[in-house]
């Protein structure tokens, strides 16, 4: 595999050093990583179930030519035809059957072992039961239990060899489709846990070694990277998809590795017996028959992830068709009111750091940005990064009504299309104020900003410190889910009409 660029180099990242550079760039990472990992299971899932599928179409024509004689002869196929009567593999039903049987089993979960047996044996005996259901329902005879089990390991059986042959395949002809990435180890190569650990990776995760990670002497091996103090500058130097922890480490260390990894998008494995931090959603993976702790953030999910987009772009072309049909009269209400154009443009920051022009419709004088240092002092906020005027002189009156009903911001649903925003998220704040912002800040660039969030339902501009915003946007991305998305949205219409806050 080849060596990525290196991301440190990005012009957004304004030459900074320290925590900042390297959070923002793991960061930006995150999408990527994500996907990488979401095809990587959705070709996983494919594979299996394409095979199951083709499993049973190869038994039922088996089962054909056996009835009909073509194989073993005429007595085989009589007493075959008694057992197992002709239509009980065919038609639509039993590969239905046999897909909701391995799917309760959990023979298709995240992380299932491709040799799980006993999952996928269990599967194949759902998949007879609910076959054979209608000839249980006249009476449980001896040709039944008989066909129940010819059925249960005969196809259970035939899954299993499928699946050992194609995995065969797949680690033998396709290294491209087969790759799960670059792995970093945090613990000592020599110890016993660190040499299970990485061969279990390599060979059945079909992952790539490309440093460790600890606190012991480096001279003891050439992929020695740092110690696990400094996670965060190491792993945007070598960006890794997957970090495993084979060691006990102190909890600031372990908090350090976990959050530098969620916040890339990356999978952070550990081995079971290391406990778990607070807040953070525990899992398990399978590799070969090992089971590895998975340590997760809820932004770092990958389907949830995609639905949220899908419901931005759905929702933001909805809303953008709905726009364009007020837009005449907003544009001659704000022309009549004062010159200019009526959109307004501001370059905001965005995801992992990222900037973008965030688009608006007027609501100032046109030459208010060139004039905000004249009214500085008239700020409400002593904090710079919350710039607030209450009455500001450079407010025009159609921008004053606009404003209270926060119709200036729709305009930014041509953002969420684009994919700079979010319909939810942290608000984008200007590229300036990075000046000011302290390393517990920056996390809130970890998910798309949003046209709504957690703070503006709550505060709108009441809000009285950054620190509050900060805080409240965190808060919003170490919980984040669908739901609360949802609920976001509900309580946004309430808090516009009672247009409390807003100016």
């Amino acid at each position: 595999m080849e060596p990525r660029v290196s991301e440190l180099d990005s012009q957004t990242l304004r030459e900074q050093e320290g925590f900042p550079v390297w959070l923002m760039a793991l960061q930006r990472r995150a999408y990527p990583t994500v996907r990488m990992h979401f095809l990587w299971g959705m070709r996983r899932l494919m594979l299996r179930v394409v095979g199951d599928l083709l499993v049973v179409l190869l038994l039922a024509a088996f089962l054909v030519a056996i009835r009909d004689g073509a194989l073993f002869g005429s007595q085989v196929a009589a007493l075959t035809s008694r057992l197992i009567p002709q239509g009980t593999l065919g038609g639509f039903w039993f590969p239905v059957a046999m897909s909701m049987g391995l799917l309760l089993a959990g023979s298709y979960s995240r992380g299932d072992p491709w040799r799980a047996h006993r999952r996928v044996l269990a599967g194949a005996m759902i998949a007879a039961a609910l076959t054979l259901w209608p000839s249980v329902q006249s009476g449980i005879t001896g040709a039944v239990i008989a066909r129940f089990l010819l059925i249960s390991l005969g196809v259970g059986g035939a899954l299993m060899a499928a699946r050992e042959i194609i995995r065969w395949v797949w680690w033998h002809t396709a290294p491209e489709l087969r790759s799960g990435g670059r792995l970093l180890v945090v613990g000592r190569p020599g110890t016993r846990d660190a040499v299970e650990t990485t061969r279990r990776l390599v060979r059945w995760g079909q992952m790539e070694v490309i440093g460790w990670v600890h606190g012991g002497d480096p001279s003891t091996h050439d992929d020695f990277l740092g110690s696990p103090k400094d996670f965060w500058r190491l792993l945007a130097e070598n960006p890794a998809e997957t970090v495993v922890v084979c060691e006990p480490l102190a909890d600031p260390d372990f908090a350090t590795i976990l959050e530098a990894t969620t916040i890339s998008g990356g999978q952070l494995l550990a081995t079971p017996r290391i406990r778990v931090l607070p807040e953070v959603r525990r899992g398990v993976v399978w590799v070969g028959d090992f089971p590895f702790a998975s340590y997760t953030q809820p932004s770092t999910h990958a389907t949830k992830l995609l639905v949220k987009r899908l419901t931005d772009v759905i929702a933001s072309a909805l809303g953008l068709v709905i726009l364009l049909a007020f837009l005449p009269f907003l544009w001659l209400a704000v022309r009549l009111d004062s010159r200019g154009s009526l959109f307004f443009r501001q370059e905001r920051v965005g995801h992992g750091g990222r900037t973008f022009w965030m688009l608006k419709i007027r609501t100032m004088q046109e030459d208010a940005d060139s004039r905000k240092g004249e009214f500085a002092h008239l700020n409400h906020h002593e904090d710079p990064r919350l710039f607030k005027i209450p009455d500001d002189p450079r407010v025009t009156r159609v921008g004053a009504w606009l404003r209270s009903w926060s119709l200036d911001e729709l305009p930014q649903l041509w953002n969420v299309f684009r994919g700079d925003m979010s319909l939810v998220g942290p608000r984008p704040f200007f590229d300036a104020d990075l000046d000011h912002y302290e390393p517990r800040h920056f996390g809130r660039f970890g998910m798309r900003p949003g046209i709504t969030g957690l703070w503006q339902v709550t505060r709108r501009s009441d809000v009285e410190d950054f620190e509050e915003v900060a805080y409240l946007d965190r808060i919003y991305i170490d919980h984040w889910s669908l739901w609360l998305d949802t609920k976001i949205l509900l309580r946004t219409l309430p808090a516009v009409l009672r247009r409390h806050g807003a100016y």
